[in-house]
């Protein structure tokens, strides 16, 4: 079975952030994404890498999740 590759965009959607929201966190370097691919300019995500934009995720979001709670 050949591994599965996502886009920039289809990481962002599953994460639940927007593209914009990831490209901060890669220049933030808050996540390490993987290198652009060339000459078609982009990046191709693995599962190990949508966990890792998870992990980013779910530390930076917890506090604001958990004030919520009633």
């Amino acid at each position: 079975m050949h591994p599965k590759f996502y886009t920039t965009r289809e990481v962002a959607k599953r994460a639940g952030v927007s593209r914009q929201t990831l490209q901060a966190w890669i220049a933030a370097k808050k996540v390490k994404a993987p290198a652009v691919i060339q000459p078609a300019g982009v990046r191709l995500w693995t599962e190990a890498d949508l966990t890792r934009v998870l992990k980013v995720k779910r530390r930076k979001y917890s506090h604001k999740m958990g004030s919520n709670r009633a």
